[in-house]
């Protein structure tokens, strides 16, 4: 389809007329921006190897994060069945692409703990399993980008914060929102 966008365009147009009459807007109204998603689908280009991999390395992350919230279940003294736990995953993940919170945050936790509980677990150790594996899975993981984040986009003055400027650099004035600071004139440049 990457390829082929137009084998799809019919159908959203369709799909986007339909929605917007239920809104009572035009019948074209955002056509222009599917359009413009189109425009950017066909701009990936991936071979059968390289989609082979990106579906690998998400099917590892799936199979890895359930893997966390039976390892969270266990820890909480819960036998949940590994059916269960997987529909209770699956449940959770598909309420939390809803963007109500940040991170599905309260939407999830509202749908993983009843799955739990239907998995054989009970109230406690189902609340308990959800919490751990939040812990884990979204703060923890949240707390390690934001470590990256600052290591990655620090500069040389976050480094050394008592580093002193050239004297052969020009500096340029501070600016202060204050209309009352005094400004240093600026020299005419010497021509």
């Amino acid at each position: 389809m990457a390829t082929r966008p137009e084998l799809i365009d019919g159908i959203g147009v369709r799909v986007l007329s339909w929605f917007n009459s239920l809104r009572g807007k035009p019948a074209d109204a955002g056509l222009n921006k599917w359009r413009e998603t189109l425009t950017q689908l066909e701009s990936v280009s991936l071979s059968r190897g390289e989609l082979g991999e990106a579906f690998g390395w998400s099917l590892f992350n799936w199979i890895a994060d359930v893997a966390c919230l039976l390892f969270a279940c266990y820890a909480t003294g819960g036998h949940p069945s590994l059916a269960g736990v997987t529909v209770a995953y699956a449940a959770a993940r598909a309420v939390g692409a809803i963007p109500l919170m940040p991170g599905g945050l309260l939407v999830v936790e509202a749908v993983l703990v009843p799955g739990l509980v239907s998995s054989g677990m009970t109230l406690a150790s189902a609340i308990s399993a959800m919490l751990i594996y939040r812990l884990i899975s979204w703060i923890f993981i949240s707390a390690i980008g934001w470590v990256v984040f600052f290591f990655v986009f620090r500069t040389e003055k976050d480094i050394d914060p008592d580093a002193t400027p050239d004297d052969n650099v020009e500096q340029s004035p501070q600016f202060s929102p204050d209309p009352e600071a005094q400004h240093e004139p600026q020299p005419e440049p010497e021509q």
